[in-house]
């Protein structure tokens, strides 16, 4: 392309593989559409506080003549279709010998501890967050889930006649990718990419400044990038550590508790809603539930009368999990018969965007907490219901999220013990 005064350009390095919903075509990662909406509203907000007289002569459709200003308005209380007037082209490599392999992505309980090949010799991430049912799907199954990884940079041109616009992209851009991922599974660090020749960390510090994110930690330990196995096993193990903690069937040493619960218990008397749904569903059935390690009483290691609350506890039962995501359902074994499914809803909610993004960057692993996303979630009541087969212990019973939590405080705390870094502003 040739370079002109009103086009920017910028070189993309695809960190981690991109898990996209066309997987099976040749090419397509990064989707224009994606990626020109998440820059124009942090354009929107940062260059022109999202003011509409600020910005309205620098949108798609603005007349210039007679100043067209009403279905641009109308569009402008939309934050979803404010489009500013700038054109994005993506350039990706053509050659073969610059595209990595589709990665075929696994979930934690699958294939443990190994890389495997599929008849088109798609590597096979063990360990890796979970990710589309592939447990369930066979390896030479067409309907296998790939992430697609290119090993040459990505040419990103925006052309704008607009010298105050091209300003802001140079401004926004870096704080754009080093915020988000793209493509599914976004908050685990599938669809990472950075910009070459640019500082990750210093568009991080920019980010706190800005008031985008709370804070930012780095894991010491870099990885290589044919380690991606090891690296989202990583990942995996960490975001286990944080959430639901560790319950091996198999080795009761490995058992560890979450430390979203110990950061409760610590503060407070909440405890989490797994205890609470255990006791319901023992009430209705007792012995139904397969009993494995879940010590409440966390100073002596175990549990009086197991299921039951120690006398004179009055424990506060809060649904803490959803603070960092929700889940549609999740199981319980049981002493026999099928798993136990226990089902979460809410009449308004269906989706709760994760107020974490992991992001990988030069082999570095990056957790950022996003700004004021849970304030979207805390204090909010969800309903459990609870079924083995046909039969049904207990249906929409209520139990609310804790109405304050503090994510920068919680993850200074935690990540910490888990060998990462806070990067300072």
């Amino acid at each position: 392309m040739i370079n002109d005064p009103f086009t920017l350009t910028f070189h993309l390095k695809q960190q981690t593989p991109h898990l996209h919903f066309l997987h099976r075509q040749a090419g397509p990662t990064l989707r224009i559409t994606e990626l020109k909406a998440k820059l124009d509203r942090l354009i929107a907000k940062h260059e022109f506080q999202d003011q509409f007289e600020q910005a309205r002569e620098y949108l798609v459709g603005y007349n210039h003549a007679n100043g067209k200003r009403d279905a641009l308005k109308t569009k402008w209380d939309n934050e979803h279709f404010r489009a500013f007037d700038y054109r994005m082209r993506l350039d990706f490599p053509t050659r073969a010998e610059d595209k990595q392999e589709m990665w075929a992505i696994s979930t934690p309980s699958a294939k443990f501890g190994k890389t495997i090949k599929n008849e088109s010799n798609d590597d096979y991430l063990a360990e890796t967050p979970y990710f589309a049912d592939n447990d369930k799907t066979d390896l030479l199954h067409e309907d296998l889930k790939k992430g697609i990884l290119f090993i040459k940079p990505i040419q990103l041109s925006i052309f704008t006649l607009h010298d105050r616009l091209r300003k802001a992209l140079k401004e926004c851009l870096p704080m754009l990718i080093a915020q988000e991922n793209f493509g599914c599974r976004q908050s685990k660090g599938f669809g990472s990419y950075w910009l070459e020749n640019q500082s990750f960390e210093e568009a991080v510090k920019k980010l706190i400044d800005k008031g985008e994110i709370q804070g930012a930690w780095s894991l010491r330990k870099t990885f290589r990038p044919e380690d991606l196995n090891d690296l989202f096993r990583q990942i995996s193990s960490d975001y286990r550590s944080i959430k639901s903690g560790f319950n091996h069937p198999m080795d009761p040493s490995k058992y560890k508790k979450s430390l979203l619960f110990t950061y409760f218990a610590d503060k407070s008397n909440i405890r989490w809603e797994k205890r609470k749904i255990k006791q319901d569903i023992q009430l209705v059935r007792p012995g139904i539930l397969k009993q494995n390690r879940d010590p409440l009483d966390r100073a002596n290691g175990k549990d009086e009368n197991y299921y039951q609350d120690p006398p004179g506890s009055n424990y506060e039962y809060k649904y803490i999990r959803a603070l960092l995501g929700l889940a549609e359902q999740f199981e319980f074994q049981s002493s026999y018969g099928d798993k136990i499914k226990v089902k979460v809803s809410h009449p308004d909610i269906e989706r709760f965007k994760s107020p974490i993004t992991i992001k990988v960057v030069n082999g570095r692993i990056y957790w950022l907490a996003l700004h004021h996303q849970t304030d979207n979630i805390v204090g909010k009541v969800f309903e459990f219901s609870a079924e083995q087969g046909s039969t049904s212990f207990f249906r929409n019973t209520p139990i609310a999220v804790p109405t304050k939590f503090d994510l920068g405080d919680f993850l200074q705390q935690h990540l910490t013990t888990l060998g990462y870094s806070p990067l300072n502003r």
